[in-house]
């Protein structure tokens, strides 16, 4: 567990990539923010159900890397993507049957 809530809380106190703005995908990026911050203060019950990643947010998350993965922001952007998705491997983990 110990293991599991560092990890969040690193994703937690990561900026997402800026450069994503022209995404559209900050409500995306505040909405399991904000469930990541439940889980980091022990709560019981989640206010939200853990909803997977839409295929149309995760089909922009994804082109959007194919077309920079060679610069910064693309790598910003993939590091953030796989923390975004182990993070919420990590609250279905803790909080799929409650």
């Amino acid at each position: 567990m110990k293991e599991d809530k560092n990890f969040v809380n690193k994703f937690y106190k990561t900026k997402y990539p800026k450069d994503t703005h022209k995404l559209e995908l900050d409500s995306c990026y505040n909405y399991y923010n904000g469930l990541c911050h439940q889980f980091l203060k022990n709560k019981k019950k989640l206010s939200h159900p853990i909803i997977p990643i839409e295929d149309e947010i995760r089909n922009k998350i994804e082109n959007y890397i194919s077309i920079n993965k060679a610069n910064e922001y693309g790598k910003e952007t993939i590091k953030y993507y796989n923390m975004l998705q182990q993070s919420i491997m990590i609250l279905q983990k803790y909080y799929e049957n409650i």
